[in-house]
């Protein structure tokens, strides 16, 4: 995860949300910025970070 100018957040909140049930995980993003979810059904996910200090936005995709 990055800012708006590139600069990665480390230590971020990250969450995936799958839109038919609900179900939601979290991640935390490491050092370099990044993070890791365990393998996922196909499905349409929404994913969001968040950190204090930032802005959330939301971001829908879907995974086959």
């Amino acid at each position: 995860m990055s800012d708006e100018t590139g600069a990665v957040i480390p230590g971020a909140s990250v969450t995936m949300t799958e839109i038919d049930t609900g179900i939601a995980q979290v991640a935390t993003t490491d050092e370099r910025g990044l993070y890791l979810f365990p393998p996922v059904t196909a499905g349409t996910y929404q994913v969001a970070g968040s950190v204090p200090g930032f802005a959330t936005t939301p971001t829908t995709r879907s995974s086959a």
